[in-house]
């Protein structure tokens, strides 16, 4: 019979709503979610690390703000670079089960005057291999082709533009004063995600 051994990937997206300056933890603020899954079809006992390179400007608050995770998991982050949080999940009594994704948050505090849309985040999950050993994250953001245990998460851009014009223009005669008229407004989405109130 085939056996697979343990193996954790990470995929990144984002909740909330990311904005120019804002507060970790604040309502509504976006955060980043880390979904971790062991593929493998035995259980994975030993810790891993996540690591998050974030985007110029943006900065991790393990204080105020840590990253939470599933219950059970104990998360303890290494701060030295906020922009770069290290942190080590020791799993629960039994291990990591197979195919179980396992949903981390991170809020995240970001500096003034930054364009959001765009942004590139790069996150990593690497094995220890025992409790006491857990190697430094792997350089994602500065290593192609991206390594298997690396992923990357864009925040999209809704750039509405508007424009306005006369349907009339052109006409002989023009507007009559004290005539209502008539303008054509167009909303273009020049962005490369759907908009959506609020956004």
């Amino acid at each position: 019979s085939s056996h697979t051994l343990p193996s954790l990937t990470i995929s990144k997206s984002a909740s909330g709503t990311f904005s120019s300056p804002q507060t970790a933890g604040a309502s509504g603020a976006g955060a980043y979610t880390f979904t971790v899954t062991n593929t493998g079809n035995t259980a994975y006992s030993d810790n891993f690390v996540i690591g998050d390179q974030l985007p110029t400007g943006f900065s991790y608050d393990n204080i105020n703000h840590p990253m939470t995770g599933p219950a059970g998991y104990s998360i303890s982050c290494n701060t030295t670079q906020a922009s770069f949080p290290q942190c080590t999940v020791t799993p629960p009594s039994g291990g990591v089960p197979s195919n179980t994704p396992l949903v981390f948050t991170m809020p995240v505090s970001v500096s003034s005057n930054l364009t959001i849309g765009g942004q590139i985040n790069y996150a990593s999950v690497t094995p220890c291999s025992s409790t006491n050993s857990c190697p430094t994250p792997p350089d994602c953001k500065n290593t192609t082709p991206l390594p298997a245990n690396c992923s990357s998460y864009t925040l999209p851009i809704s750039a509405l533009a508007l424009t306005k014009t006369n349907p009339s223009s052109g006409t002989s005669g023009g507007f009559a004063v004290g005539q209502p008229c008539t303008f054509l407004l167009t909303v273009t989405n020049n962005g490369n995600t759907t908009y959506a109130a609020g956004s």
